[in-house]
């Protein structure tokens, strides 16, 4: 999974080139509707001005932004780490656990069905802005984990 995740941003060194994506998720029926939904929600720009980019393959499973583009990819499995050590942190509703994969780090809400990730280069300083950017998007598309 690490070594996907690594090469998930392809063909990106310029922003009029689309960013290409492999390990495209395979999600349940049920769940690439919930991940037709978020991919309607999302917003524009994240962040300080991350704007969005065009994708390849185009799908509602994908999405990026800026340059690098940080990819988010919806209906993933749990992260390879998962459940860390450190545990998931709560950023504005939303539980993410983090995983170190090249230079980047993938974000995992981990109690969200679908699952969405999203893979930041380590050429930003802060995540945090970004997560928050999509925070309502996620709570609005995707349901709570149930246990029990």
């Amino acid at each position: 999974m690490v070594a996907g995740i690594a090469g998930i941003v392809v063909g990106q060194l310029r922003r009029a080139e689309p960013v290409r994506v492999t390990n495209v998720p395979t999600p349940t029926p049920a769940e690439l509707a919930a991940c037709k939904k978020l991919s309607a929600l999302l917003p524009a720009t994240i962040g300080d001005g991350l704007k969005s980019r065009t994708v390849q393959p185009n799908s509602p499973l994908l999405h990026a932004w800026g340059t690098p583009a940080a990819v988010l990819r919806c209906g993933v499995g749990y992260p390879p780490n998962y459940p860390s050590a450190a545990g998931a942190g709560l950023i504005d509703g939303v539980a993410w656990d983090s995983t170190g994969a090249g230079d980047a780090v993938v974000y995992t809400a981990v109690e969200r069905e679908p699952r969405v990730s999203l893979a930041i280069p380590r050429h930003y300083a802060i995540s945090f802005d970004l997560l928050v950017s999509l925070s309502d998007a996620i709570k609005k598309a995707t349901r709570p984990v149930t246990t029990g």
